[in-house]
């Protein structure tokens, strides 16, 4: 069903594949229920998604996705929930970084290496966060920016919004299918509980997808740069590395040693984003980035971008899942420019 088909198309399509020729009434029935589940990209479709955007934009926030499965909804168990992790030992930072790189794995097999990006972070002159998330949904474009406060059980959280409106008169309001990529995309919102329990001051945000499949990023240097000059602006990358085993179509269980054999990928990875070294940077993305299946390959070259001159590893941690003989790898890393 590409658009270019009639009725009589598809029935005959049908009957080549699998040598039954389906009846025109069984046909339009079967695209009437893909229509009405808006399976179909046609007028109901659109129409869904409009009415289900409408609905979010006159609600005035993005409500939270994960609260009540990747952590708790209310209050006070939630701040329970992160006192537990606050338990995890972690060493004092020596100096705040510029930009923080943060998983995005289920909180509840990767509590070390959250505990290591924000137990001892302070940010004491910066309260505007620009967190870069990875969209598991698709975009429109490269970059999106969400432009409507973030709920969680903490409370709301504000956008940035001078940088909301210089954002958008250069690279446009996100469309539809962004909004909707936005509202249940887990990468950003998981960052923002630590960064309200941690920080314990007021702060706004500015929230951006990363899809790196539709385009390059060329022409948001500037506003990259832009970012970097202001002195009340932190960064965070909120990327997982290599997911391994069954769950993610490898026909090996994740282990511990090849979870260790993956780590060694990472961190040749890793340095190339602190060399800036495009050339083999491009190279490893082509040769092993779909095999580990690094969820935040996009989001790393998107650092190639900015004026990196060191960074420290805090943690290289696993999140195991026997039940799935699966597993994924994350690290909690300080970046200096």
């Amino acid at each position: 069903m590409d658009g270019n088909k009639s009725c009589d198309d598809l029935r005959m399509e049908f009957f080549k594949r699998n040598g039954i020729l389906p009846s025109n009434e069984e046909v339009s029935l079967l695209i009437n229920q893909l229509s009405n589940l808006g399976l179909l990209e046609d007028e109901n479709y659109f129409r869904l998604v409009n009415g289900k955007v409408d609905e979010i934009i006159k609600s005035g926030k993005r409500k939270a996705a994960c609260a009540g499965s990747s952590y708790p909804d209310e209050k006070e168990r939630l701040i329970e929930f992160l006192k537990e992790i606050e338990k995890e030992d972690v060493p004092l930072r020596e100096r705040e970084p510029d930009l923080l790189i943060a998983p995005h794995l289920d909180i509840n097999i990767s509590k070390p290496a959250y505990a290591h990006c924000y137990k001892d972070l302070k940010l004491k002159n910066k309260n505007i966060i620009v967190i870069f998330g990875v969209s598991h949904y698709g975009l429109s474009k490269p970059l999106s920016i969400f432009p409507i406060p973030f709920e969680t059980p903490f409370g709301l959280i504000p956008i940035e919004e001078e940088i909301l409106k210089n954002f958008s008169k250069n690279f446009g309001m996100p469309d539809s299918l962004d909004i909707l990529s936005h509202s249940k995309e887990h990468s950003i919102e998981l960052q923002l509980i630590f960064l309200q329990h941690f920080l314990k001051k007021e702060f706004s945000i500015v929230p951006i997808l990363v899809d790196g499949s539709k385009g390059n990023f060329d022409g948001y240097i500037e506003f990259f740069n832009n970012l970097i000059l202001r002195e009340d602006v932190f960064l965070i990358a909120a990327i997982d590395l290599s997911h391994i085993g069954p769950r993610y179509g490898h026909n090996f269980p994740a282990t511990k040693e090849v979870m260790e054999k993956a780590k060694e990928e990472e961190n040749y990875l890793l340095d190339l984003v602190l060399k800036k070294d495009l050339k083999n940077f491009e190279i490893f993305k082509e040769e092993k980035a779909n095999y580990l299946k690094i969820c935040g390959i996009d989001v790393l070259k998107m650092l190639l971008n900015f004026p990196i001159r060191d960074g420290i590893i805090r943690s290289h941690h696993t999140g195991f899942m026997p039940s799935l003989a699966s597993a994924v790898n994350c690290v909690s890393m300080d970046v200096f420019f």
